[in-house]
């Protein structure tokens, strides 16, 4: 065999081990992988928590290692070789451990069971509570009563002069006191003060303010005389407080999902969780859950008087569904508004699910599978141009020129070894022994004999095949 031949079957050999070897190398990892959008949050701060099912389907717990700290919004989700997000809520200051983990989950085949699990440390910090502005050094000149006790019976926010109820004829004397809006300022007048009967008994009150602001005040309280039956004045009546302002809101939410056909109920988790301020949430429905057809939802309101009304959560339909509760007050006239984006996902066939999966947004665990189909490529196209090499090296090895610079076929190519041609039987026992053959003569052909050199190595040419 010539050195220049025995270099290519190298090469090529080469070749194809080391196609062989990376197709080898190559594989696909079924697993979870999980990142949270922040990992340093505030007390009261929410953050979402990727979590992504690379290769693998099935249900995956979510778990806190300190609800106290960090609660999630979703215990359970099923993930099919896709991504899931969830909401993590800081409630005090802490560091809690969030664990995801393969609960029933095997690969894309079915075939193999998967057991994985990721974890994300979140650390919470407290408030930082901004100190209150620094107060001004001026002295204060408030100088006003936040209310006055006659008698026992209290007046909030009093007029500087008012009358009170009349007392009766027996009453021969009566206590005053007096509250400031300032506690820096003062007030004089005040206690106990004889009646007089028959009469309007006027009484003054002096309030001086921290700045020296003075502001006075006159109580005047009748006492009946013996022969009275009535009073003869008005009662000064008490300032009522405002009302607080009432907030339309739902106290408490439930969904239950309801299957057509056994009118079955399941239990659903919207995102976020649950709260009486937060407006605005998302479902999402499993292919599993497709037969779900409508929700059974229950929305109470904050108070008895207030009206729930629900629409769009009947004949649900494949991909979003906008649900709307509106809570009333009981006169209408003050309304809250709460949303529910339910996407419900096509039930999928399993040959269409083994033809065509699921279409999902790119995340880089699919960038890296498409990468992972290119090198599979690459491997196939090496394999073959190795291979095509080994079949030319195979075909080269079939015609080789010999020392003296002639072309001969290797015996077996034209005669086969149970050829009966002693000279052939002849040339072949000589290549066995020292692979150098002499050029076979053609047998009874004498126009082969009359061609000059240059066709009759291109007739031995011929004979490769």
């Amino acid at each position: 065999m010539s050195k220049s031949l025995k270099i290519k079957l190298i090469i090529i050999l080469a070749l194809v081990f080391v196609a062989i070897l990376g197709f080898n190398n190559m594989s696909f990892a079924a697993g979870i992988s999980a990142s949270a959008k922040s990992t340093q949050l505030t007390v009261g701060d929410t953050t979402t928590l990727s979590i992504t099912a690379n290769e693998c389907v099935g249900r995956f717990s979510i778990s806190s290692s300190d609800s106290s700290v960090v609660s999630v919004s979703s215990a359970s989700e099923w993930i099919e070789n896709t991504s899931v997000s969830i909401t993590l809520t800081a409630k005090k200051a802490g560091t809690a451990t969030i664990t995801i983990k393969t609960n029933d989950v095997s690969d894309m085949a079915g075939e193999k069971e998967v057991t994985d699990s990721k974890s994300v440390n979140i650390t919470v910090k407290e408030k930082v509570v901004t100190p209150p502005p620094t107060q001004n050094n001026s002295k204060s000149t408030d100088a006003t009563l936040k209310s006055i006790t006659v008698g026992g019976k209290k007046y909030s926010n009093p007029k500087t002069d008012f009358t009170v109820s009349s007392v009766s004829a027996s009453t021969s004397s009566i206590k005053i006191e007096a509250q400031t809006n300032d506690s820096k300022a003062t007030v004089t007048g005040v206690g106990t003060k004889d009646l007089k009967a028959g009469t309007t008994n006027s009484f003054t009150l002096k309030v001086t303010a921290e700045s020296g602001a003075t502001q006075t005040y006159t109580v005047r309280v009748p006492r009946l005389a013996e022969e009275d039956t009535k009073p003869n004045v008005i009662e000064e009546k008490e300032e009522e407080p405002e009302e607080e302002e009432v907030k339309v809101l739902l106290k408490s939410l439930s969904i239950k999902g309801v299957i057509s056909e056994e009118e079955e109920k399941v239990d659903l988790a919207i995102t976020p969780e649950f709260s009486s301020e937060v407006y605005e949430y998302t479902l999402n429905l499993t292919p599993e859950q497709n037969d779900i057809t409508k929700l059974d939802i229950e929305a109470v309101g904050t108070q008895d008087d207030f009206t729930v009304e629900i629409t769009g959560n009947e004949e649900l339909v494949d991909g979003e569904n906008i649900i709307t509760i509106i809570v009333k007050s009981k006169d209408g006239e003050k309304t809250a508004t709460y949303q529910i984006t339910v996407v419900k996902q096509p039930k999928e066939t399993e040959a269409v699910a083994a033809v065509a999966p699921m279409e999902i947004s790119q995340t880089p665990q699919e960038v890296e599978q498409e990468l992972s189909v290119s090198k599979i490529l690459i491997v196939i196209f090496t394999s073959i141009i190795a291979i095509a090499g080994v079949v030319f090296g195979v075909m080269e090895y079939r015609y080789t020129e010999n020392k003296n610079g002639e072309f001969s076929s290797i015996p077996y190519a034209d005669i086969g070894f149970e050829s009966e041609n002693e000279e052939k039987q002849d040339v072949l026992e000589k290549f066995k022994e020292t692979e150098e053959i002499e050029p076979i003569k053609e047998d009874n052909n004498e126009e082969f004999e009359t061609l000059g050199e240059e066709d009759k190595k291109s007739k031995r040419r011929g004979k490769h095949f």
